[in-house]
């Protein structure tokens, strides 16, 4: 859930499904993105993920629009919730969702974000 969590999270995703049939999950569409030229990016924990979404609402959106480029739409956490599902955030309400636990089963086709580190 941490702030902080999301890279490590990923990494504990990606060496569950190494080796195994899984070759396209959000973990390792983050992992594989190469943005800016870089390779340190990771699936936000929900935390994370709600960070950034409360950064875009509470300022000018229509200068962060540009910047963070988040569609109204549900985005994937490295948050799981058991094997079979993982916490998500909803982009147009800051929900994080969905059904009554806050997840859904991980075979649902949302958004992935890929984030990176930053220090101060």
């Amino acid at each position: 859930w941490a702030i902080g969590a999301g890279y490590s999270n990923t990494q504990a995703i990606l060496a569950a499904s190494s080796g195994t049939s899984e070759t396209d999950n959000a973990a390792q569409r983050a992992a594989a993105y190469t943005g800016g030229s870089k390779t340190d990016w990771f699936l936000p924990s929900v935390n994370e993920l709600q960070a950034l979404y409360n950064f875009v609402t509470n300022t000018d959106y229509s200068t962060q629009a540009a910047t963070v480029n988040m569609a109204s739409a549900v985005y994937w956490t490295s948050t799981e919730v058991g094997t079979n599902n993982a916490y998500n955030v909803q982009f147009d309400s800051g929900e994080q969702y969905a059904g009554s636990s806050g997840s859904a089963p991980k075979g649902f086709d949302y958004h992935v974000r890929p984030v990176r580190a930053f220090g101060e």
